[in-house]
This record gives C-alpha cells, sequence and structure tokens, in this order.
C-alpha cells in the first residue's frame, strides 16, 4: 500500500484568537496543505503530538475530527489498494478536497453530505443537526469496521441485510433505545436519498426496510402535588437546590435542555403591554417561539440575576452539562420521595400538561409554546391527557346538573 505522511499544525499564532489547525499532507513527494475547519486557542495545541490538549467537550470534538482526518486518508489508500488502483496526488488532493466525489463510497458521500449542512448552518440547520450527522457516521464507520474490517463500503454494496446489521449493532453494541437506532437509520436514509439524487447509486437500499417498532410509552411528568413538593423542598446541599431551581425554571417554560443552556439576555423581551417574555428559536424545528414568563420563572431569573456562574458572559443561568443535571435530579427525586425517572426532559413534559393542560389552555397554544411544527404531533403525544382532561370536566359538569 503506498504511504502517506500527515501533520497538524497552526499559522499565526496569537494567543487571544482561535486559530486553525491545518493538515499538512505530503504523499509521492509532493505537499498539500487543508483546513480541518478546526479553530483552537495555541495554547491548547500540541503541535509534536498533532492533538489538542485537555479533557473539555471543545478538546475532545477538535481530536475526534482530527482521528476522522486521519482515517479518512488512510480509508482511501485501503480503498484504492484493495481495488488495485494506483492513487495519484491530485487523486488524493480531489477526495480530500471533495472536488471529486466516487460514487461507491459510502463514507465520502455521507462527508460531502455533512460538508453541505455546514455550510447551511444558521441558515435553516443548526450546529446541533451537524454533530447528530456525525455521531450517525461514526457509528457506521464503527459497525462497518466491527462487521466487515474496512474503513470504506461501496454505496452500491448496500442492501436490507445491511440496515438490519447496523440496527442490530447499534442496539447490542452501543445500547441505543428503539427510538435512538431509528433517528440513526433515518439519517443514513437521507444520505442515500443524497446519493441517489447525485445519482451515484443505482438503487434504494432502503425500499424493503421499516423503521423498528418502538413501544408507547406514558408520558412521564410532575402532577400538581408532586411539583410543589419539588418546588418546596430545602436542600441541604446547595448544588441540589441550585438544579432544582432550573428544573423548575423549566417546568414553567417548556425549555428544552440546550435552550435552557444557551438561554441569553438577548431571549428576554418585554410584549407590547410590557410584560416579560422569552423569544428564541427551537433548533430542533427552526420555529420562532415565543414564551410570556409566568410568575415563577421570573423569580428565578431575578435570584440568579447576578451569579458567579454566569459573570463576563451574557448566560442567564449558571446551567450544567446534560449529564450532571440529570444525575442530579434522580438525587432529588429520591430526597422528595418520587417514584419517576425524573430528567430534564420531564420539566418539559410537566410544563405542558401539569402547567398548561391542567389548566385549561388550549392544545392549540400549548402547540406553539411547545415549537411542535404541527399541531398533530402535540395531539400524539398529549391526547391521552386532554382526554383525561375532557372526562374530568365532563363528570364534574354531570355531578352538578345532578345536584342542581
Amino acid at each position: 500500500m503506498q504511504r502517506v505522511s500527515t501533520s497538524f499544525y497552526q499559522r499565526n499564532k496569537e494567543a487571544d484568537k482561535q486559530v486553525p489547525i491545518n493538515c499538512r499532507i505530503t504523499f509521492l513527494g509532493r505537499r498539500l496543505d487543508i483546513s480541518t475547519g478546526i479553530k483552537i486557542s495555541p495554547n491548547l495545541f500540541d503541535s509534536s503530538k498533532g492533538i489538542v490538549k485537555g479533557k473539555s467537550i471543545q478538546a475532545f470534538q477538535a481530536n475526534t475530527r482530527i482521528d476522522q482526518f486521519r482515517n479518512q486518508i488512510n480509508g482511501i489508500l485501503i480503498r484504492y489498494d484493495q481495488d488495485g488502483k494506483e492513487l495519484t496526488f491530485d487523486m488524493l488532493k480531489n477526495e480530500l478536497t471533495g472536488k471529486s466525489l466516487q460514487a461507491n463510497s459510502l463514507f465520502s458521500a455521507f462527508r460531502m453530505f455533512c460538508k453541505n449542512i455546514s455550510k447551511k448552518i444558521g441558515k435553516g440547520y443548526a450546529d446541533a443537526t451537524l454533530e447528530k450527522y456525525l455521531l450517525t457516521m461514526r457509528h457506521l464507520e464503527s459497525f462497518v469496521a466491527n462487521k466487515y474490517s474496512t474503513t470504506e463500503f461501496g454505496l452500491n454494496e448496500l442492501n436490507y441485510t445491511f440496515i438490519s446489521g447496523f440496527e442490530g449493532y447499534l442496539l447490542a453494541n452501543k445500547n441505543g433505545s428503539v427510538s435512538s437506532v431509528n433517528k440513526h437509520t433515518q439519517r443514513l436514509k437521507a444520505i442515500i436519498k443524497f446519493a441517489i439524487q447525485n445519482e451515484w447509486i443505482e438503487k434504494d437500499p432502503f425500499i424493503r426496510h421499516s423503521p423498528l417498532k418502538e413501544k408507547s410509552n406514558e408520558i412521564v411528568f410532575l402532577d400538581t402535588e408532586e411539583l410543589a413538593i419539588v418546588e418546596s423542598k430545602e436542600f441541604p446541599i446547595e448544588r441540589l437546590g441550585r438544579i432544582r431551581d432550573f428544573f423548575i425554571f423549566c417546568c414553567y417554560t417548556g425549555l428544552a435542555f440546550q435552550e435552557v443552556l444557551n438561554l441569553s439576555t438577548e431571549n428576554i423581551t418585554r410584549d407590547f403591554e410590557g410584560d416579560l417574555q422569552i423569544t428564541y428559536r427551537r433548533q430542533k424545528t427552526g420555529k420562532n417561539i415565543v414564551v410570556p414568563l409566568l410568575p415563577k420563572a421570573i423569580e428565578i431569573l431575578e435570584k440568579y440575576k447576578a451569579d458567579p456562574g454566569t459573570s463576563g458572559t451574557n448566560k442567564i443561568l449558571p446551567v450544567p452539562s446534560n449529564v450532571k443535571f440529570n444525575a442530579y435530579l434522580k438525587e432529588i427525586a429520591d430526597i422528595c420521595g418520587i417514584n419517576k425517572n425524573l430528567t430534564v426532559h420531564v420539566a418539559r413534559k410537566t410544563f405542558a400538561t401539569t402547567v398548561l393542560l391542567t389548566n385549561d389552555v388550549p392544545i392549540e397554544t400549548v402547540s406553539e409554546l411547545l415549537g411542535h411544527y404541527s399541531i398533530k404531533l402535540t395531539q400524539k403525544v398529549y391526547g391521552k391527557i386532554v382526554n383525561r382532561k375532557v372526562k374530568e370536566d365532563m363528570t364534574r359538569l354531570k355531578r352538578r346538573l345532578e345536584t342542581s
């Protein structure tokens, strides 16, 4: 197999700026410099090892991208060697810059698709969307390496067996839920559609495929009594009290984790009557949302207005990582005697059910406040709650009529 030399470096090093990391590739006596798309502070980059130092999320993501870059180069060399083809410098350059996409390469198609998404971030796509596709690609690379002992896979080799094998791999090796597995296969299906549109694939491997059936789970939320218990509980440990406050804030605003994490002073505005409200754009649906602030939510905002955790930023609440948030919520549930799997997402469900629907807010309004792309989704998720509420209302009416 032909040999290639790769190294990673930074140019124009200025301590107060984020500097791009480039990859220098030497192949057949010629040199090619390509941007990896990563920007990092120079003091965090170890040029001798070609890695980003530290254990932060930023360092992890950057090193993952560097590893992907190395694997991409090695994958091209292996593919040409297995096919018995000679790889020239210009062919390698075209592969890496996306100017020549091999019609038989699954991961080349995947990378091209992700490159297109990266150009549209902020224009209908969010960073989180790209991250989800990159995660699916990493799972696919792991599956292909595990199952087929290779770093590439032909587009025209994809079939029903490959797809079902990928689903089984995610369920068994990645502890994936049926819901998460279906999302990964949906993203793979989007890549196949992209390849079909570009005439890189002869047949659709998804033609006989159906998503895995998901169990119809009951909605987990706090009822009025449970919500009151969590609100009024005194916690001896400060971190639990803070997490409780952030959770309650979500219960009265319906914000998902990423939304409350990114909430800034710019998101707090006033309506035409001068009342406070949250205005933001949902990452998941791209929909502009306006949520009037209820008294309990305002109380929490006031409490953390000058918190050291948000000092020097425009962030409103010093929210920790999703993992810590949910871990601490489990402690809170135990202390409060609530036998439910308490997560950040439960707060959003509580907002929709206990705070809104139970207080006779119409489901159309609930759908708008949650930022659902369609009221049909709201009805599908919360239909049972609405039906139960109607039943309770009619029972009370029946008793009043019988009494009168």
